[in-house]
């Protein structure tokens, strides 16, 4: 188990800070190193590799760096999705773009990177109640063996929270009741790849807010 894994054990859903550092590589030329995501081709982020990006800032003085910055910014950063169908406004992580989505019933929309949100109508289960009982009334077989399971606080509202194991998979489960429905975030990836990406999931529910 990580160390990020080991904290989140303990901390349940709650918000984690983590340290980061960030800088501007400007060279004599005036050109802007950028870095551009391997999995998504999109600047900046996790998985990035060391080439040029966006172009190249060509003898720019202050104010046209300022703006490339806060250009490529938008374009790597602006991930919000409104979505009607699922009745939620959400950000995803970066490189977890949305894909597509499925008017249901059950409402689903699914997203790139083993990401998948739904809303299921009808009166939900209590937040407490067992993982599989929730998974069966959204009609998904349980991914596994459960591995942990227990409720927390979401600024959208009280959450259950479950993992599972299956083979060299593991699945993060996020179950948010609301009064006519309920919704369900799913994050299933390899084991290396859980740890990392389980924890930018998690970071993300800060934003998700149902509008109906």
């Amino acid at each position: 188990m990580s160390y990020i894994q080991e904290l989140r054990a303990l901390a349940g859903p709650r918000p984690l800070l983590y340290v980061g550092a960030g800088v501007v590589a400007v060279n004599e030329a005036g050109e802007l190193l950028m870095f551009r995501r391997t999995d998504s081709s999109a600047p900046g982020g996790e998985r990035a590799e060391a080439r040029l990006a966006c172009g190249t800032v060509a003898s720019v003085n202050r104010s046209a760096l300022l703006l490339s910055l806060l250009l490529c910014c938008t374009l790597a950063c602006s991930r919000k999705v409104e979505s009607s169908t699922l009745g939620l406004q959400y950000e995803p992580p970066s490189g977890m773009a949305l894909r597509n989505e499925e008017p249901g019933p059950p409402a689903v929309a699914h997203f790139e990177g083993g990401l998948e949100v739904r809303s299921v109508q009808g009166t939900p289960p209590k937040v407490d109640a067992a993982p599989e009982d929730v998974l069966g009334a959204a009609g998904i077989p349980v991914p596994g063996r459960r591995v942990n399971a227990t409720t927390g606080t979401l600024p959208a509202g009280p959450v259950g929270r479950y993992e599972f194991q299956q083979g060299s998979s593991r699945t993060l489960v996020y179950f948010l009741p609301l009064t006519d429905r309920f919704v369900l975030v799913l994050y299933t990836a390899p084991e290396r790849d859980y740890g990392p990406g389980s924890s930018r999931v998690e970071r993300s529910l800060s934003t998700l807010k149902p509008t109906r």
